[in-house]
């Protein structure tokens, strides 16, 4: 909830003292009659409207696909969650990286910008490039038969019920282990 009165559209900062101001209660305390600004400054010598942004290149890959249809269209969520951690922890194996250096999320859909997808970055601007290669088909279908293998696909092998922590859990994705079920990717 924003005060119009009290808050303000970005950040100010005192040009004589260098001090940073949050809201219009801290101007007025900064420069009114019992001001603390050791500087001595003016409410005209305060900046307003500052604001703070910054910009970084990052690799990013965007994959949309559909809910396959033997998916119930209710466990949809449940599917691209766990397709997104199947697909990070393929990744991670392919491209010898650590969890901190690749982020995911899915992006739901809105009527603009049509069906969902599941986005993935490198965290580290210019980062390890690994993903510039992802869309490659040779490199994807590595990412898969990884991806395959971490959710224990093997038939020959016992896999667990839904999810684990040898394939799908892990401490970075504890919000979302009860959506995980390797059944459905």
């Amino acid at each position: 909830f924003r005060d119009p009165d009290k808050d303000l559209d970005g950040f100010a900062i005192c040009e004589e003292c260098n001090q940073w101001l949050t809201s219009e209660d801290m101007i007025d305390k900064h420069t009114g009659e019992d001001a603390n600004c050791y500087a001595n400054a003016s409410e005209d010598q305060v900046k307003r409207e500052i604001k703070l942004y910054t910009r970084g290149g990052h690799d990013t890959v965007t994959l949309t696909t559909p809910v396959p249809e033997d998916v119930d269209s209710e466990r949809a969520e449940e599917f691209y969650v766990t397709l997104k951690e199947a697909l990070f922890q393929g990744m991670l194996v392919s491209f010898d990286m650590d969890e901190e250096e690749i982020e995911t999320f899915v992006k739901p859909a809105s009527e603009e910008s049509g069906p969902v997808s599941i986005v993935f970055y490198e965290v580290s601007e210019g980062g390890a490039g690994a993903l510039h290669t992802l869309p490659e088909a040779p490199r994807f279908q590595q990412v898969v038969r990884e991806a395959l293998t971490v959710i224990h696909n093997d038939p020959d092998e016992d896999g667990c019920n839904k999810a684990c922590y040898e394939c799908l859990m892990s401490f970075y994705n504890q919000y979302v282990h009860q959506l995980l079920d390797r059944n459905l990717v």
